[in-house]
């Protein structure tokens, strides 16, 4: 006899309808979608070389020189496309968003599954060597300019779509959720096999990773459509009700329009969408608009930020380029399979568990009468001298490593007090100045300048690792003639063995003094950027302007 299902408890029911509301109004209300369009930069290549720059000076048998070069190349590549889509959206028309966005994630994918897929052209080990350096580094540069294409529409979403902090925080908060689960779980899985065997099966579920976060990318990109009422060129489609559905919801634009009849000035709806109201000074011609967007870039507080978050990276570039795999081979000895175990665990434990606890703790402060700005650098500051410590004295066994390099994920307690300081800053800049321009041009300036301080910083390592002397040759290409069964393990353990002093040190140098050091100096920064609160920031200026 089939015994009867068992009802669903009323407090399991009741939450579990509570979270179904929570999803349906985060996707009625643009977070979900504009979550989900940031999927595809966890997967792929972009911005940021990830892993694969890794697998391909390690087993691929790439030169670090050759490589090195086509990072400085990327720099000003960089630079340029980003200006120029920053002017195709706001100096043209914010209209060709879906479209720039679909051209990003189109090149961005094409130039991953590319580097997942190297062809074999030369027998020769040093012909097919440098082909594979010159391939890598060419489809890097163009996977780059995707990611620019791809990552500006979605930030010009986050500010146009996305009212309030609340809203911006949830949003950041299913980013984390997919960085953690696709990110650091399929991919970077994926990855780490591939990284110690760079088999056919692990490439064909990598590319097939990529495709479907780019489908849903694609799917959550359909909200960039209603940017289209906020064209800058063509003649206002939308009516003021449906205007006022895409700015933002009826509560919130009834707050405004007190504030400003206060003040005599005009509707932020009509300001925004350019209907029927003179357009804000800021808007009147290339030069003043050049001149706002210069003002905006002197603000000392948006440095601030990029310097701190340029300055938590380290240990993120580090890891996820050829330092982290030689640290594991060289300085602790461990086999290529072992390198990879280890690298997952250390990848598992802080950028999994530490990163989603951090997250919430910060959170959490946000919503304390704590004082944030003194725990978060106390805590990092902290972490990075046990991990500093832990590294020089045990950095040559497998367990002092792990511990050491996991107790330096901390940016992931940077991160996100970061990101809702910045948050800050721009609702202290909408309430200056009425519109979404301030926004948008002080996320260009952010994004602008992270973006080329991190391309700087990878540039600059893998300039120092080929100065130093690094090359690992592609053994499964070398063996391949060979009937030694242990011709492939005997080559890398060779490999290994051949690494110079130099490289060795300098690695060591890295985990051991500059990360650390790196989050000191960020903690002091954050001191000194609670020095100066965005509310201060306002007064002061607003005292200036009275002046």
């Amino acid at each position: 006899m089939i015994s009867p299902v068992k009802s669903v408890p009323s407090g399991v029911s009741t939450k579990m309808k509570a979270l179904r509301a929570t999803l349906d109004k985060d996707w009625d209300s643009g977070v979900v979608p504009i979550a989900m369009m940031g999927l595809q930069a966890q997967t792929v290549v972009g911005s940021m070389v990830g892993l694969i720059q890794s697998v391909y000076l390690v087993q691929f048998g790439a030169r670090a020189a050759i490589i090195s070069n086509y990072l400085t190349l990327a720099l000003p590549i960089n630079l340029v496309t980003s200006c120029a889509a920053v002017a195709l959206l706001v100096g043209v028309s914010i209209r060709y968003s879906w479209l720039l966005y679909v051209l990003g994630c189109c090149t961005s994918l094409a130039a991953s599954i590319a580097l997942t897929f190297p062809p074999q052209l030369f027998a020769g080990a040093e012909q097919q060597s440098r082909f594979l350096s010159h391939y890598f580094g060419t489809l890097f540069v163009i996977a780059n300019v995707g990611a620019k294409f791809r990552d500006y529409p979605n930030g010009i979403a986050k500010v146009y779509l996305l009212h309030g902090t609340q809203s911006r925080a949830s949003e950041k908060a299913y980013s984390t959720i997919f960085d953690v689960m696709v990110g650091n779980g399929l991919n970077g899985a994926l990855m780490l096999t591939m990284l110690a065997n760079p088999t056919t099966p692990i490439k064909v579920c990598l590319a097939l990773l990529q495709v479907a976060s780019t489908a849903v990318s694609l799917r959550g990109a359909f909200i960039l459509r209603q940017l289209r009422d906020l064209g800058q060129d063509g003649p206002p489609s939308a009516s003021l009700a449906e205007a006022h559905m895409v700015i933002g919801s009826p509560s919130e634009l009834h707050k405004e329009n007190e504030v400003q009849e206060n003040d005599g000035s005009s509707d932020p709806v009509l300001e925004r969408l350019d209907v029927k109201s003179p357009p804000p000074p800021w808007t009147r011609g290339g030069r003043q608009m050049f001149l706002y967007a210069l003002t905006l870039a002197t603000n000392a507080q948006v440095w601030q930020l990029i310097l701190i978050e340029w300055c938590v990276g380290f240990i993120f570039t580090l890891n996820s380029q050829a330092a982290g795999t030689i640290y594991w081979s060289s300085v602790v000895g461990v086999t290529d399979d072992m390198r990879s175990v280890y690298i997952a665990l250390e990848s598992a434990l802080g950028g999994g568990v530490l990163g989603f606890v951090a997250t919430l703790y910060v959170t959490r402060l946000y919503h304390s009468p704590a004082d944030v700005s003194v725990i978060i650098p106390r805590i990092v500051a902290s972490g990075a001298a046990m991990g500093g410590v832990v590294l020089l004295l045990f950095g040559s066994s497998s367990i002092g490593s792990l511990l050491g390099i996991t107790s330096l994920y901390l940016y992931y307690f940077v991160f996100p007090w970061s990101s809702i300081e910045f948050l800050k800053l721009l609702d202290t800049l909408k309430a200056k100045h009425p519109g979404g321009n301030p926004l948008l041009y002080m996320f260009l300036i952010k994004d602008i300048a992270g973006g080329f301080l991190g391309n700087l910083r990878n540039m600059a390592l893998m300039w120092l690792l080929a100065s130093t002397g690094f090359y690992e040759p592609d053994c499964n290409a070398q063996c391949e003639t060979s009937t030694a069964a242990e011709c492939v393990a005997q080559c890398h353990a060779e490999a290994h063995a051949s690494i110079t002093a130099g490289t060795v040190t300098l690695v060591r140098v890295l985990y051991v003094g500059v990360t650390p050091g790196a989050y000191i100096l960020a903690c002091m920064m954050i001191r000194m950027y609670s020095a100066l609160e965005p509310h201060d920031f306002h007064k002061k200026q607003s005292s200036s302007d009275l002046g």
